[in-house]
């Protein structure tokens, strides 16, 4: 029997390793062609800068949950590969850790700042992917999970209307208001965890009975009920 283990370490190397030269490559490129200094494009920011080692605290926990929330989607997407059972699960996990790779992505970036396509197409685009994701595969959302979306999407949407609203709200606020802003902003990412969480245990629980079909052979976990 082929060992299973092995086989998933082989399929991830080739994707890390590219990931890994390719970011090598792009700090070449943009050294290249702006005259940045390399030690600029690879040290801390804060070291360069001088900034204490708390600045960015809240943005840099941000960046984390949205990694962490990528990573047990990706896993359970990859747990789930080669059952014939798991193809709606699996397209809903793969839709999920593409959303948080980009909200990632964008997060730590700050794309819809930077990039001239317009904060509101950011946000509409995403609020699209997101819609048709949860009207396609609605029947594997658990209540806990909508619940945690729920809550994530209001988070998210305090944060983006006192964006919006910036300069009225920071007449009664004043340096609150980016707290709120943010915090807000935090705490969507937080309750985005908690959903991919819930999502993937879900998948995977549903699941587990039907994993031993798999070619190289799974456990099976009897006691287990099989979800839709």
């Amino acid at each position: 029997m082929q060992d299973r283990t092995q086989v998933s370490a082989f399929d991830v190397a080739p994707f890390s390793i590219a990931v890994g030269l390719i970011s090598l490559l792009i700090v070449f490129v943009i050294s290249w062609t702006t005259g940045a200094d390399f030690g600029y494009l690879t040290r801390d920011p804060a070291q360069q800068f001088k900034a204490p080692s708390y600045a960015g605290f809240l943005s840099n926990m941000g960046v984390l949950f949205w990694m962490a929330s990528a990573t047990v989607t990706a896993f359970g997407f990859a747990l789930l590969s080669g059952s014939p059972h798991a193809m709606a699960s699996r397209r809903l996990l793969l839709a999920l850790t593409i959303l948080s790779t980009a909200f990632c992505l964008d997060d730590f970036f700050l794309l819809h700042e930077r990039l001239p396509i317009g904060e509101k197409y950011f946000y509409g685009g995403y609020a699209l992917f997101l819609a048709g994701t949860v009207v396609l595969y609605r029947r594997h959302l658990g209540r806990l999970a909508s619940i945690h979306l729920v809550i994530a999407g209001l988070f998210f949407m305090t944060s983006i209307g006192i964006d919006f609203f910036q300069k009225l709200i920071q007449v009664y606020l004043g340096q609150y208001r980016i707290l709120f802003e943010d915090g807000a902003k935090f705490l969507g990412a937080v309750f985005w965890l908690n959903f991919s969480w819930a999502v993937t245990t879900q998948q995977i629980l549903s699941l587990w009975p039907n994993i031993s079909e798999l070619p190289e052979g799974r456990p099976n976990s009897d006691g287990v009920t099989a979800g839709e």
